[in-house]
C-alpha cells in the first residue's frame, strides 16, 4: 500500500508500496518500491524507485533510482542512480550520475559522474568526472577528470584528460593531457600538450 499519497491528474500514472510520494500530473509516471517523500511534478515515462526525498520536476524517460535527496529538473533519459546523495541533473539528454555525494550536473548530452564527491559539470556532451573528488568541467566535448584527481578543473576544450593529479587545471584547448601525479599543474589552452609526472608544471 501507499501512505498519504497523491496523483492530481494525468493519465496511467502509479503509486505503488510508497510514502508520501506525490505525482501532479502527466502521464505513465511511476513512483514504486519503498520510496519515501517523492514527488514527479508532471512529464511522462518518468521513474522513482526506491528514493528516498526525490524529486522530478518535468521531461520524458528520467530515472532516479536508490537515491537520496536526488533532483531531476527537465530532459529526457537522465539517470541518478547506485546510492546517489545530494545530487542534482538540472536538465538535459542522457546524463548519468550514478554512485556520487553533492554532484551536480547543469546540462548537456551524455555526461557522466560516477564515484565522485562534490563533482560537477556545467554542460557539454560526453564529458566526465569519474573516483574523483571535486572535479570540475564547464563545458565542452569528450572530456576526462578522473582516478583521484582532486580539486581539478577543465574548463571548455575537447578531449582534454586530467588523472591521477589533484588540483591540476586545462583551460581550453583540443586532446591536452595532464597526468601521473602532476599535481599544481596548468596547460592554459593548445593542441595535444602533455605534463606526466611533474610538480607545479606550466604550458601557456
Amino acid at each position: 500500500s501507499s501512505t498519504n499519497s497523491a496523483i492530481v491528474a494525468g493519465t496511467l500514472n502509479t503509486i505503488t508500496s510508497s510514502v508520501q510520494a506525490f505525482i501532479g500530473v502527466g502521464a505513465t509516471n511511476l513512483i514504486q518500491t519503498s520510496s519515501t517523500h517523492c514527488a514527479i511534478v508532471t512529464g511522462s515515462d518518468n521513474n522513482v524507485t526506491s528514493a528516498f526525498q526525490a524529486f522530478i520536476g518535468t521531461g520524458e524517460m528520467n530515472d532516479i533510482v536508490s537515491s537520496t535527496r536526488a533532483f531531476i529538473g527537465a530532459g529526457q533519459l537522465n539517470i541518478i542512480q547506485t546510492s546517489s546523495t545530494n545530487s542534482a541533473i538540472v536538465a538535459g539528454y542522457a546524463n548519468v550520475m550514478t554512485s556520487s555525494t553533492e554532484t551536480f550536473l547543469g546540462s548537456g548530452q551524455t555526461n557522466i559522474i560516477s564515484s565522485s564527491i562534490q563533482a560537477f559539470i556545467g554542460t557539454g556532451q560526453e564529458n566526465s568526472v569519474l573516483s574523483t573528488t571535486r572535479g570540475f568541467i564547464g563545458t565542452g566535448q569528450l572530456n576526462v577528470i578522473q582516478t583521484a584527481s582532486t580539486n581539478s578543473a577543465i574548463v571548455s576544450g575537447y578531449a582534454n584528460i586530467i588523472t591521477s593529479s589533484a588540483q591540476a587545471f586545462v583551460g581550453a584547448g583540443e586532446s591536452n593531457i595532464i597526468q601521473t601525479t602532476s599535481t599544481n599543474s596548468a596547460i592554459v589552452s593548445g593542441r595535444a600538450n602533455t605534463i606526466t609526472s611533474s610538480i607545479q608544471a606550466f604550458i601557456g
